[in-house]
């Protein structure tokens, strides 16, 4: 066994008992790129690229293209990078989608936060619900690089209907940190409204989410809707 091998064995025996925990930065990326590089050394790696970029968060939210350019690795190298924040959202979907009940702003914020982790642009998600609140679907109903959101109304009536939702509650993210609702954010809540009320479908909540912090139409008394 090479020095290399020995230190990579107590490195992955470490995060087996006891997960990331108490591992820096760089050696949360030492041991993702032990699966990249089977002989290189890793840490010199990893040290090169973070002070590229910073922080682990900067890196794992960039563009694979800027990470392979501006730090020489393969594109391999950076897609296994880029790939972490986008299969935890996927396992943070999977574990929300199991029978819930979205019946208060708390649960609906708990559900919806993780559709926004890492994402450095602003999207919509509608969330879609039964006649006693238990998630039918959430779809994603924009993406873009703006700063303000933007409803389709036919696609939200669409989606509507097509889920036989009774309820429905939208969301949007503000990457710039500021959870406080703009005009336009004011306005796409009141043509939803417009188009979901004829229907006979309520919107119970539009939410925004600014990394931790949040902004509730309904918890600030905007919507007549009630949970």
């Amino acid at each position: 066994m090479s020095v290399h091998d020995g230190h990579r064995a107590r490195v992955k025996e470490r995060f087996i008992n006891g997960g990331l925990e108490n591992f820096e930065e760089h050696q949360v990326l030492e041991l993702l790129l032990f699966y990249a590089y089977p002989r290189s050394d890793t840490n010199e790696i990893a040290h090169k690229i973070l002070n590229r970029f910073g922080t682990l968060t900067a890196l794992l939210e960039a563009d694979p293209r800027k990470v392979s350019e501006s730090c020489d690795v393969s594109i391999n190298v950076a897609v296994l990078i880029a790939l972490i924040l986008p299969i935890s959202r996927k396992y943070s979907d999977d574990k929300r989608q199991r029978g819930q009940t979205i019946d208060s702003v708390t649960k609906a914020v708990e559900y919806i936060k993780g559709f926004y982790t890492g994402r450095v642009d602003e999207c919509s998600y509608m969330t879609l619900l039964d006649i006693k609140q238990r998630l039918i679907n959430s779809v994603l109903i924009s993406k873009g690089d703006f700063s303000e959101v933007s409803f389709d109304p036919r696609l939200i009536v669409s989606e509507a209907i097509h889920a036989r939702a009774c309820s429905v509650i939208l969301s949007h993210n503000h990457p710039s940190g500021d959870p406080r609702p703009s005009s336009a954010d004011r306005e796409a809540t009141k043509s939803a409204l417009g188009v979901l009320k004829p229907l006979e479908i309520d919107l119970l909540d539009h939410i925004i989410i600014a990394g931790e912090d949040f902004y509730s139409f309904n918890k600030d008394g905007k919507l007549n809707a009630v949970y």
